[in-house]
């Protein structure tokens, strides 16, 4: 369970807690399974922080900063994480669905098993993420750097990829119906086994080239690169 003590210390605001904070840099504040739902901790520091379990629901933490803290099985369900860092967190099985991570900072998060269904990327960094096995139903990841992430047996059905920046990134096993993915780069990108139905939207792709199995094997072109176009009269309507 959480300390409560410091749950207490919390529910007395940012500027207590992140004094607390600065005077404390060698503790890593255990706050697992405490329920901070519907609090407004914009700004908040809990780099490193064990939240594991920890119920945010509604709660708002625009700007705050969770780089390299343990969120495994937190609940961020409906809260608002604008312009937050998030990089190298652990959010495996997080709960973050109709969340905001407009602009947050996410590189090299492990998202694996996490439930994204709603949730909003727009503008964000998730460059290196683990994603796999996430559920990302229409979600919103418009504009969002998604270079090198690793998105693999992951739900993309009804989400929102338009100007995306998927390159070199691995979408293996993806299911990707009715997917946006207009204007978005996919070059490099590696798309064994995904799954596109006729409303998997590759209009006006940016794509030089792709990998049709992992390990960048099985380059297509074979040399060269492909033309405008070329990628959605290859894949669009056919499952892969």
């Amino acid at each position: 369970m959480a300390n409560e003590a410091l749950v207490a210390l919390l529910k007395e605001g940012v500027e207590s807690w992140n004094h607390w904070r600065k005077d404390h840099v060698d503790l890593i504040p255990y706050l697992s399974r405490a329920n901070l739902s519907r609090v407004n901790l914009s700004g908040a520091d809990f780099s490193r922080a064990n939240l594991s379990g920890a119920n945010l629901s509604g709660a708002i933490l625009s700007g705050a900063d969770f780089s390299f803290a343990n969120l495994s099985r937190t609940n961020f369900s409906v809260a608002n994480l604008s312009r937050a860092n998030f990089s190298g967190a652990n959010l495996s099985g997080a709960n973050l669905t109709v969340a905001n991570l407009s602009e947050a900072y996410l590189s090299g998060a492990n998202f694996s098993g996490a439930n994204l269904s709603g949730t909003n990327f727009s503008e964000a960094y998730l460059s290196r993420a683990v994603v796999v096995g996430a559920n990302l139903t229409v979600a919103n990841l418009s504009r969002a750097n998604l270079n090198r992430a690793r998105l693999d047996e992951s739900d993309l059905s009804g989400a929102n990829f338009s100007e995306a920046d998927l390159s070199e990134a691995s979408l293996i096993r993806t299911q990707a119906l009715v997917t946006n993915f207009g204007k978005a780069i996919l070059t490099q990108a590696c798309i064994e086994g995904w799954n596109t139905d006729d409303l998997t939207n590759l209009d006006s792709v940016v794509c030089e080239y792709i990998y049709l199995k992992q390990n960048r094997q099985q380059r297509y072109p074979s040399n060269g690169r492909l033309s405008s176009g070329a990628l959605a009269k290859l894949f669009n309507g056919a499952g892969h």
